[in-house]
């Protein structure tokens, strides 16, 4: 084993180095004989096999990773909306009991009727477009028709928003 001194700029610095055979010269020699010009290729060498290999990552997941997750993402809704319309929306039976439920004041009831049409699969989507919006026109119908009081709409509508809100 051999020591040999190097000075770089203002400091020294010792390498420790195995004696070499045939002429070799040493690697902190190889490219340039100072040192860091064999550092600074390294680092540049490394910087570019991790930017390439970075590069492949990404080309990797962008081209399978991803597209695998999106058909995977998308059968699973696939199968959420075929088991969606399997089920049947809301009647116009619903609406009249959900209206006769608000028009009582019983939240209550009117909030375990819809926890009711939930559980039966009817997606919440529905419950909104085809319960609660078709309730609040059929309370609007009632008014205009003189069948209830313009303060029973207002009560009845309260309840229905409460519900869409819960």
């Amino acid at each position: 084993m051999r020591t040999q001194r190097h000075r770089s700029g203002t400091s020294d610095r010792v390498v420790l180095a195995a004696p070499l055979q045939d002429g070799a010269r040493s690697p902190d020699r190889q490219h340039n004989g100072n040192g860091r010009a064999a550092d600074a290729d390294d680092q540049c060498s490394l910087h570019d096999v991790q930017a390439t290999e970075l590069g492949e990552l990404v080309a990797t997941i962008e081209g399978e990773v991803i597209p695998r997750l999106m058909l995977a993402h998308q059968s699973l809704q696939d199968s959420a909306s075929i088991a969606a319309l399997s089920v049947a929306p809301p009647s116009s039976e619903d609406v009249a009991e959900l209206v006769d439920m608000v028009l009582v004041d019983n939240d209550a009831l009117a909030r375990g009727f819809v926890n009711k049409v939930l559980d039966r699969g009817v997606p919440i989507e529905s419950v909104y477009l085809n319960l609660l919006s078709p309730a609040a026109r059929h309370l609007g119908e009632l008014w205009e028709a003189d069948r209830c009081s313009f303060s029973d709409v207002t009560i009845g509508i309260w309840h229905l928003h409460r519900l869409m809100h819960e």
